[in-house]
């Protein structure tokens, strides 16, 4: 790679790297706890499982997957079975003793009722059948936890006389492999539809079956695939584990992994199998995906919190400072030099619209020409109706008088019928979704609805506004803001990655971790 390659390197790229390498620390000590024990290494792969366990210097297997017999499909669809016959047995008493209890509850109230009619006020009645009523809710309240806790003692009797018969063998045995490919552009694992191809399987077995075969038959082998120091982050509260790339379902007989009979999970579409249709089924593909999903968690940002992740002339703000500014993520990026893809959005055009408005109005002196839009109009005036009935709507028409510095005023026009979308796609639905129903209002209520959530509609222009006029015109702040919103509305590089510098950016900056 010669010099200018070098140099055309993207900054976001860079810090994305770095930002790897923090979040990826975590990752890997995550990963480390799940995968267990290391079992065997072939050419470009190490298999691990948290099965395992080491005795006398010798791998052997977990004790409760040796030795065990592996049950056919028929013959666990037939504890099953077994499993619903004992809870629907066993319920049924308890049910029929539930119904009666609660008769007499119902029985007794209804006998307490009659006795209210003594009460002497209304007041009186009323007290003394609002103390009744809670004590009738009480009694059903702990007439239904008594069932509730008969029922789940019934599970558990059915699913431990399952467990006993299964022996354990049901329970999955994990196996994870670590790749490191060869060529990066090559699927992790060689594929013939939704499985491996016949000879990988082969191969893996090979590497595989000396240290299976301590363990008897396994009737459910989980076989997870992963790269070496390539991660993919958690997802969200429900996923608490690294997902795989790609995963298969095995069973291990008579010393050898066997596709599991109908358990490759058919519901998985099929493009989760194609290289073609799902890339990160290759390094180079997973390595892409990841910086995407990084950049949509701007977790690239985790750098600036250190000096190594700063550039000089650059003014760094840390997310306790943007948590006052809601809906404000793209104005964010944007500052933060992270702008690819976004100038053809809705939501960048409606955010420019606002910070050229805003700044061209509150910063006047920072401005060195203007350029004047006048924008015609037409308000709602009123209506009235004449003899036979009909309607007459009357409007108000005029011109909004627009003075933009002359930097933003080739987009301002052309920006405008997108930013109009956008804020009808976003904001109406909003409207509509909190109880109003413009679609069966008339104008007039619609009209005034609509200027009662005028804010809705120019949230973007008052925290621009009250992000200009806390960090100020001339400040560091601001001028790196302009000056990347013209730079990608220009598609011209960031700042950052131009090289510039603005004065004062470093005192304006929030303080580095030490």
């Amino acid at each position: 790679m010669n010099m200018h390659s070098y140099k055309s390197l993207s900054l976001l790229a860079l810090l994305l790297t770095v930002s790897a390498l923090i979040h990826g620390e975590n990752l890997s000590t995550e990963r480390h706890r799940l995968i267990g024990q290391f079992i065997t290494r072939h050419d470009d792969y190490e298999v691990y499982s948290p099965m395992v366990k080491t005795e006398a210097g010798r791998l052997v297997c977990d004790q409760q997957y040796t030795h065990k017999k592996t049950l056919t499909m028929a013959e666990k669809q037939q504890l099953k079975k077994a499993n619903y016959a004992y809870q629907k047995q066993h319920k049924k008493p308890i049910y029929e003793h539930y119904l009666q209890k609660l008769q007499a509850i119902g029985d007794q109230y209804a006998r307490d009722l009659k006795k209210l009619d003594s009460a002497k006020t209304r007041e009186e009645w009323q007290h003394k059948w609002s103390k009744l009523d809670k004590q009738r809710q009480q009694k059903e309240q702990q007439l239904w936890l008594w069932q509730k806790k008969q029922y789940k003692r019934i599970e558990n009797e059915a699913n431990a006389i399952e467990q006993q018969t299964l022996g354990g063998v049901d329970k999955p045995f994990y196996l994870y492999v670590i790749h490191s490919p060869k060529n990066e552009n090559e699927p992790i694992v060689p594929l013939q539809g939704r499985w491996t191809t016949p000879q990988y399987l082969k191969e893996f077995n090979q590497s595989i079956s000396p240290f299976l075969s301590r363990c008897g038959d396994i009737g459910d082998v989980k076989v997870l695939h992963y790269y070496k120091d390539n991660y993919n982050p958690l997802r969200n509260k429900w996923v608490k584990t690294e997902q795989p790339v790609i995963f298969f379902n095995y069973r291990f007989f008579r010393g050898q992994l066997q596709p599991a009979p109908s358990e490759n999970d058919q519901h998985v579409p099929f493009y989760f199998f194609d290289p073609a249709q799902n890339s990160a089924l290759t390094l180079a593909g997973f390595r892409k995906k990841q910086q995407q999903a990084d950049r949509r968690a701007a977790r690239y940002r985790e750098t600036f919190k250190y000096a190594r992740g700063r550039k000089p002339g650059i003014v760094y703000k840390l997310a306790p400072f943007w948590a006052h500014y809601s809906q404000f993520d793209i104005a964010r990026r944007i500052f933060d030099g992270d702008m690819e893809g976004f100038n053809t959005t809705g939501e960048f055009k409606a955010m420019f619209m606002a910070l050229a408005d805003v700044w061209s109005r509150q910063c006047k002196s920072q401005v060195k020409s203007f350029t004047t839009f006048e924008v015609p109009y037409e308000a709602y005036a009123g209506s009235s109706w004449e003899m036979d009935g009909t309607q007459i709507i009357h409007k108000v028409k005029g011109k909004k008088i627009y003075h933009i510095d002359s930097r933003f005023a080739p987009f301002w026009s052309s920006y405008q019928p997108a930013v109009n979308l956008f804020l009808l796609k976003t904001r109406i639905p909003a409207i509509m979704a909190s109880g109003h129903n413009l679609m069966r209002k008339s104008l007039k209520e619609a009209s005034k609805i609509l200027n009662e959530s005028s804010q809705a509609f120019i949230i973007e222009h008052l925290q621009m506004a009250r992000f200009i006029q806390q960090q100020g015109c001339s400040s560091a702040t601001v001028q790196q803001m302009v000056s990347n919103f013209l730079r990608a509305a220009n598609n011209q590089p960031s700042a950052q990655k131009a090289g510039i510098r603005f004065k004062g950016a470093e005192h304006e900056s929030d303080p580095v971790l030490k």
